[in-house]
């Protein structure tokens, strides 16, 4: 009887001691850990709230360009589009050239590890990557072609404009003697290329973007950018 007694103890004891290594597992495992993500949520939805409280103000604080500024901006770029240089002979061109994919590389070699330069002009072409194997070769096929699908959604492997200057404004005078076009293409983001297009237009003359095409695939966003030089090719057959 003593000994079934003290069995009852013992075994009383073991399982207390059995439920309260449980609740402990169960507080370390799963409930610690819970309180920590919970917090980890709020403190989220905290810095998220608070950056949609900036946005919204800054949205409120905009305000669109008037129709005196607008003449303004319409103005500068008329007067801009009239500044150009001119080259006299193939020579000058050629080396306008090599100085000008030199000060492109810089550029852009201070933003990224490779990037595509290409030159489709009838008296030179190229096409440039700093990786031999570079992706970027490959995927630049594809977007050179400027043909995204209509009304295509941003998804993977979308392609599509996001930016586009088009041919209004163009005199036949400048459509006889076509601005020299020169395409970057990298894989960057929205903050980065804005970034790089500041720097361009501070080191590099005679510049304006042409067109930006943006592409998706891979989780990895391509931006080709098609950059315009105003140069006047004043020597014979150079007129398209």
């Amino acid at each position: 009887m003593k000994d079934r007694k003290i069995v009852y103890i013992y075994g009383k004891y073991f399982g207390m001691g059995a439920f309260i290594l449980i609740m402990i597992l169960f507080l370390f495992l799963y409930f610690f850990p819970s309180i920590n993500e919970i917090n980890s949520k709020k403190r989220e939805l905290k810095n998220n709230t608070a950056k949609i409280k900036a946005f919204q103000k800054e949205l409120e604080n905009f305000q669109p360009p008037d129709e005196e500024e607008r003449a303004l901006w319409i103005k500068i770029e008329s007067m801009m589009s009239k500044n150009q240089i001119v080259l006299k002979n193939r020579a000058e061109f050629l080396t306008y050239v090599n100085e000008l994919v030199e000060n492109l590389k810089d550029v852009l070699s201070s933003y990224y590890d490779d990037f595509l330069i290409n030159i489709d002009d009838k008296y030179i072409k190229i096409t440039q990557t700093l990786k031999r194997d570079s992706v970027l070769l490959s995927e630049f096929k594809y977007l050179s072609v400027f043909t995204p699908t209509k009304n295509e959604e941003f998804s993977q492997n979308a392609t599509f404009r996001a930016f586009d200057r088009g041919d209004s404004g163009l005199s036949k005078n400048r459509i006889e003697n076509p601005p020299f076009e020169i395409k970057v293409f990298v894989m960057s983001d929205l903050k980065k290329t804005s970034y790089l297009l500041v720097s361009m237009f501070k080191k590099i003359s005679f510049l304006t973007v042409e067109k930006i095409r943006i592409k998706r695939t891979n989780n990895i966003t391509y931006y080709l950018i098609v950059l315009k030089f105003r140069v006047k090719r004043s020597f014979e057959g150079a007129k398209e």
